[in-house]
């Protein structure tokens, strides 16, 4: 029998290359994880130059192997990572995407606040003292010079920006460097650690007292009303302050998803797509009133865009002298529909839970900041603790109350009651 070839022998050898011989090596060669990688080269003219070639080859493999040569990883740039988490953004809103989407915008204002910031950096703009390239390169001090650049570049633009919206967009940035060391797609940031936004939530996010007065919602309505160009707006007004619905549920909500007798189904956009149902069986009576007038879409209720209701509403409320608009002292936004709605439903007692359902929250601390103070608050808490103290004993003097039209006072404790809030309250005479 033909003796076994010694292994390894004939790792050094000559093969045709374009009709010609050739000398070379063929060999496998164990890699730093543990894997086998082939490698072939029959590039050579003499067996000694092959061999040579095959020992640095060899040499270079184990030293790689055993960490002796550490391959040289070039450094990931900001807008490297910016460019990866705006495409991955804009394919997700892609996937996303359904007949149920009423708003969509190609370069959303998230988008722009990390390409400028990327420009910024790259300039070196003041405060900065020279240009910013690199991933690792950002730190805490980088984000307290861009704070400075923001608020420097609204004041120059003549423009208020509030710290809340800084903040906003810090919040972007992060998060495309928290994205890319997650990914494990950019070995030179496995230990890089992302600066934490030195602006908190509750240091910059002030809370919007705005509800509308009662007089004000009467005032705003009559004037909607009196405009036949403004059906629309006045349509979603009264739903809006009904409902205590987003600006988006009602912008994408269907005919079919109205009913007196089962409620109004709201899909929410901002808690994941959850669905909920209000039961309103008035608003509900609006909508259906208002298909059988033929008005807004062949599906849909709305048909109008966002800029038709706020500039609608702003005018109208101009002519009132009636504050509106986010930047406006004490102005109120088309969101300040539903923080009335809310308001007033804790104002007349209903239970905190039920308002979390109602309003479709996913917890009670997120009900609590729309929850806003009005002055009914204050005399409804000055008769509680009166009746609490005559309860008690005390020798309270009578306070003569001013009361409207549809109000009793009682006769014992001197508490003024509506009868337009019930149907079972009436005065008898006392017998003595």
């Amino acid at each position: 029998m033909e003796k076994k070839r010694p292994k390894g022998s004939k790792q050094i050898r000559q093969e045709k290359r374009g009709g010609k011989l050739f000398w070379g090596y063929h060999v496998w060669l164990r890699q730093a994880d543990g894997s086998r990688k082939q490698v072939r080269d029959f590039s050579f003219n003499t067996k000694e130059e092959a061999k040579e070639a095959l020992r640095v080859v060899q040499t270079a493999g184990w030293k790689t192997r055993y960490g002796l040569i550490v391959k040289k990883e070039s450094p990931t740039t900001i807008e490297t990572v910016a460019t990866r988490y705006a495409n991955l953004g804009s394919a997700k809103r892609l996937s996303q995407r359904s007949e149920d989407t009423t708003y969509w915008r190609d370069r959303p204002g998230h988008i722009l606040t990390l390409q400028r910031f990327v420009n910024w950096a790259a300039k070196g703009e003041p405060p900065l003292e020279r240009p910013i390239t690199f991933v690792k390169q950002i730190d805490s001090d980088l984000i307290t010079y861009w704070i400075a650049a923001e608020i420097d570049r609204a004041h120059k633009d003549n423009k208020t920006l509030k710290q809340s919206t800084i903040k906003r967009g810090l919040n972007t940035i992060l998060a495309s460097l928290h994205g890319a060391v997650n990914s494990e797609k950019f070995p030179d940031l496995k230990h890089y650690k992302v600066p934490v936004n030195p602006l908190k939530k509750w240091q910059v996010e002030e809370d919007r007292d705005r509800v509308l007065s009662e007089e004000e919602l009467t005032q705003i309505g009559e004037a909607l009303k009196q405009n036949p160009r403004y059906e629309e707006a006045a349509f979603f007004f009264q739903l809006a302050i009904m409902t205590g619905g987003r600006f988006a549920e009602l912008k994408r909500m269907k005919w079919d998803e109205s009913s007196i007798t089962f409620g109004i189904k709201l899909k929410s956009t901002k808690t994941g797509g959850r669905w909920r149902t209000v039961i309103v069986p008035d608003a509900a009576r609006l909508i259906a009133k208002r298909q059988q007038q033929g008005l807004g879409g062949a599906s849909r209720v709305f048909t109008a865009e966002y800029e038709y209701f706020s500039e609608t509403f702003k005018l109208v409320s101009e002519s009132l002298n009636i504050p509106y608009g986010q930047r406006i002292q004490n102005g109120w936004t088309i969101h300040d529909l539903r923080h009335t709605c809310l308001t007033n439903m804790a104002l007349e007692g209903i239970p905190l839970h039920a308002i979390k359902e109602f309003a479709g929250h996913r917890n009670i601390s997120e009900t609590i900041r729309y929850l806003k103070y009005m002055p009914q608050q204050k005399e409804l808490g000055a008769q509680v603790s009166s009746r609490l103290g005559l309860l008690a004993g005390a020798d309270l003097d009578p306070h003569p109350t001013q009361r409207q039209s549809g109000e009793v006072e009682c006769p014992k404790c001197n508490h003024t009651f509506s009868v337009k809030k019930t149907k079972h309250l009436k005065l008898v005479e006392q017998v003595s």
